[in-house]
């Protein structure tokens, strides 16, 4: 997948899942793309993608801390709420996928 590949992804399942939320990427080189999705006061989900390295993250941020989330440093992996410090190994997600369980989190609340 490309930087630009990656961004246009998130938008387009940031704008189904989260509609209403501000969204903002910053690009380095074309290489490299941070972005951030910000819900309310309170919640915000962090991506990041890397094409050089190949490192992907994604997560969801409560008050600082985060508090689910998944990432591929030394393989796929996703923290889950329940305790977001563990790493239960997976396959490769997409951002809709992401964005779509995350979604369902908030929805939990």
């Amino acid at each position: 997948m490309t930087p630009a590949e990656f961004k246009r992804q998130v938008a387009e399942a940031s704008a189904d899942y989260f509609p209403y939320a501000r969204l903002n990427f910053t690009e380095q080189r074309g290489i490299k793309v941070q972005g951030r999705i910000v819900i309310d006061d309170a919640n915000l989900i962090d991506v990041y993608y890397s094409a050089l390295k190949g490192k992907t993250t994604f997560a969801l941020v409560r008050m600082g801390r985060r508090i689910f989330g998944y990432d591929n440093l030394r393989g796929w992996h996703r923290h889950p709420v329940e305790n977001p410090d563990q790493h239960v190994a997976c396959p490769e997600p997409t951002p809709r996928q992401v964005l779509r369980e995350i979604k369902e989190i908030l929805d939990r609340e």
